[in-house]
């Protein structure tokens, strides 16, 4: 093995050879001229470091990843995907492959507390919601129908009840109203009824 020193802040060459492996050690920082603020870099054809911001962007101002663009559509998002595609199946795919009954899951999880110290979800916490947006006439993105898991109760070790509800905007409206609800023992509650008796 050999060390490849640089005794100067700046390396112009066309290119550089390295019969095994290298390592980058130091206290400096390496700059890669060629490449915007935001890439995501990677080994493209023949071995090159390569950058496609089109499809893949890292946005440093909003700390958000984004598959398709470089802006994210709403604030606070970290990660977002842009399609313009028509067929299907398209958007975000998780595929299981298994010799088990196990299928592909979509999990979303929520505590109290930090990171660092979570702690248990109260009554009427939000655990997780699916909404659905639209583009409207008002050059403006308005939410539309939702389903939402609710606590519906405070959450410990042996207590874990929860609510589901479905909400739609009625036709000419744009708020949303919860249609159906699916009560902690199974009850139903139908047009914003309140919950009948347990199915």
């Amino acid at each position: 093995d050999a060390d490849l020193t640089f005794l100067t802040d700046t390396l112009t060459a066309t290119k550089i050879s390295v019969p095994t492996s290298i390592s980058l050690t130091g206290t400096g920082t390496l700059n890669v001229a060629a490449m915007t603020q935001g890439s995501m870099p990677f080994f493209g054809a023949a071995g090159l470091l390569s950058q496609d911001n089109a499809n893949l962007f890292w946005n440093d101002t909003q700390n958000v990843l984004i598959v398709g663009g470089s802006g994210p559509l709403f604030s606070g998002t970290r990660f977002e995907t842009r399609e313009t595609a028509s067929a299907s199946p398209r958007g975000v795919n998780f595929l299981q492959v298994s010799d088990t009954i196990g299928g592909s899951q979509v999990n979303a999880s929520k505590s109290r507390g930090t990171f660092a110290t979570p702690t248990a979800v109260l009554s009427g916490d939000g655990l997780a919601a699916y909404h659905a947006w639209g583009y409207d006439s008002t050059a403006a993105w308005a939410l539309g129908s939702q389903i939402v898991t609710l606590c519906a109760e405070n959450w410990t070790g042996t207590a874990h009840g929860s609510t589901m509800d479905f909400r739609t905007v009625a036709i000419g409206a744009t708020a949303s109203t919860v249609r159906f609800l699916i009560g902690p023992s199974g009850q139903w509650g139908i047009g914003g009824a309140t919950y009948g008796t347990a199915a």
